[in-house]
């Protein structure tokens, strides 16, 4: 493993998050961001997957810029 690698994932795995972030997100806040910020991206939640997580079930779709996003990519027609 690369050297710098390998202090990246130390300072990932060091459990800073929760205290850093403890008053700015909730625990379902939390458990998301550290679900995104996995290491490996095998073992990372996808964004399909995330767009599905309850923590974002009170966001209303149609008001984001790309709609009614429900992770699929609808390329317009040429």
């Amino acid at each position: 493993m690369h050297k710098q690698t390998a202090v990246l994932q130390d300072e990932w795995t060091s459990g800073t998050i929760e205290s850093d972030l403890k008053n700015y997100l909730d625990a379902d806040g939390l458990r998301i961001l550290q679900q995104m910020l996995v290491y490996n991206p095998g073992k990372r939640i996808s964004a399909k997957t995330l767009l599905t997580d309850v923590y974002f079930s009170s966001v209303d779709r149609s008001k984001l810029p790309a709609g009614s996003l429900d992770g699929t990519l609808q390329l317009p027609r040429l």
